[in-house]
């Protein structure tokens, strides 16, 4: 019995009680062209959020006596790229993986546990000196696969929410 071909045609059929995240990374001004992600149950910002608050009076500290700009620059991106990235604390090392943006190379999440809201999340990178990440939610629904695209459009704004918790809190002072 010669063995089935596979053809462009054919499907790979996801078991019906699993569900699956296809993924891709296109953001050419990303260098180099990969992030490690994550794909956790809860919702990262909140946890985000109470780490900037508590650091706060560290942070402010930091920069008091800090007047150049540039160097001000850094040391923001650094608090923001350490504080988002002490979420992956939390993640066992076999739940992260690596995501590169190779032409023609397919990556994909399948997973058996419940249905239900999850986060494509990676740790921060840099575009132009600049932190970003990602934090994409999505809907797992057994026996279906969503696409994801992490694109520079799509990216999260840790900067935005930088700002909003360190106004949020002065103002509550």
């Amino acid at each position: 019995m010669k063995p089935k071909r596979r053809t462009r045609e054919t499907k790979a059929r996801l078991p019906k009680r699993c569900w699956c995240v296809h993924l891709a990374l296109d953001c050419p001004r990303l260098v180099p062209p990969a992030v490690q992600l994550a794909i956790v149950d809860k919702d990262p910002v909140p946890g985000l959020k109470a780490r900037m608050t508590h650091l706060r009076a560290f942070h402010e500290k930091q920069l008091r006596h800090v007047t150049n700009a540039e160097r001000k620059r850094q040391l923001r991106s650094v608090f923001l790229t350490a504080t988002w990235n002490k979420g992956f604390g939390d993640i066992s090392g076999d739940k992260i993986g690596l995501l590169t943006s190779v032409p023609g190379v397919s990556h994909s999440s399948v997973s058996n546990s419940p249905e239900g809201r999850r986060w494509v999340v990676t740790k921060a990178v840099e575009i132009e000196g600049c932190p970003v990440c990602w934090c994409i939610p999505v809907e797992a629904r057994h026996g279906k696969t969503v696409k994801v695209a992490l694109q520079e459009s799509n990216a999260f704004a840790l900067k935005a929410v930088y700002e909003t918790a360190m106004g949020e809190v002065r103002s509550s002072e």
